[in-house]
């Protein structure tokens, strides 16, 4: 599909209005050929139609199982200065420059990426977001800035999916780090089990469950979206976190969004940066 992905940027490299055209009704297309399914309902409604359909008509009318909280602070002490993993060691300060200056020579990265990343290291303060709580979405992600965050002292919403592995190892993180998580509990697993065997709520199945309960957490709001699955899944779970997303910012002025593109994303970049990977 990338051929198809690279068509479709060289048709709005021209015109911004254009761009802006192709994203918004490919956007509302998908909203309104993805069907959500609701059995006790008996029947489907389009995706772009699922909080006005009855079915969760919002406040007046709830998810149908309310999410809980339970919030669990770590006892580190908040990084101050921006570190990078690599190859078993955390880089900062000279090493993480010259590390910088060896990948844009080594064709890695782009210049323009050692920058950026040399800009937050003489921005220290931009690392502690006070006032400021991020939702992660695929919060058990590999790639996704959970653990960072918490390394940071952040104040973290966490999403994924109701797998016991998964948040007892996100459990063990937050306890070495200085951050604070919140995390939602399905009461209908029971209050005998586990945090980590309650935790968890899936986008695909509970989608309005969990856009009620991030409705309920005050103050401002980063959405994240780490998200990812194989196959028809993919396309599944990306689609009820587009929702979300919709849903959030429509209902409520104070979100900001984040997301981490994936490989196979397709950009237009200067002609220097197509010349450098060529030379790499």
């Amino acid at each position: 599909y990338v051929t198809h992905f690279r068509r479709l940027l060289e048709a709005g490299l021209t015109s911004g209005e254009a761009a802006r055209r192709i994203a918004a009704d490919g956007l509302a297309a998908l909203h309104a050929r993805m069907r959500v399914t609701n059995v006790s309902a008996g029947g489907e409604v389009a995706l772009g139609e699922l909080w006005t359909s009855g079915w969760v008509g919002g406040r007046n009318q709830p998810a149908d199982t309310e999410l809980a909280t339970v919030t669990v602070t770590g006892t580190g002490t908040p990084e101050g200065d921006l570190s990078v993993a690599y190859r078993g060691e955390r880089l900062a300060g000279d090493a993480l420059h010259r590390r910088l200056d060896s990948w844009v020579s080594a064709g890695v990265i782009e210049r323009t990426c050692a920058d950026a990343v040399r800009m937050v290291m003489a921005n220290p303060d931009w690392l502690r977001l006070n006032g400021r709580r991020v939702v992660v979405l695929g919060a058990g992600a590999e790639m996704g800035p959970l653990r960072s965050l918490l390394r940071w002292g952040a104040e973290v919403v966490a999403v994924d999916l109701p797998r016991p592995a998964i948040w007892s190892s996100l459990l063990d993180a937050v306890q070495r780090y200085a951050g604070t998580m919140h995390l939602p509990i399905d009461p209908r697993r029971g209050s005998g089990a586990s945090i980590a065997g309650r935790a968890g709520a899936d986008l695909v199945r509970q989608l309005p469950s969990i856009a009620d309960w991030l409705g309920r957490f005050d103050g401002s709001l980063v959405l994240g979206n780490y998200v990812y699955a194989d196959g028809a899944m993919n396309v599944r779970v990306c689609a009820a976190a587009d929702a979300l997303t919709a849903h959030l910012t429509g209902e409520r002025p104070d979100v900001a969004l984040a997301f981490l593109a994936t490989p196979t994303d397709v950009f237009a970049v200067p002609a220097e940066a197509v010349a450098h990977a060529e030379r790499a």
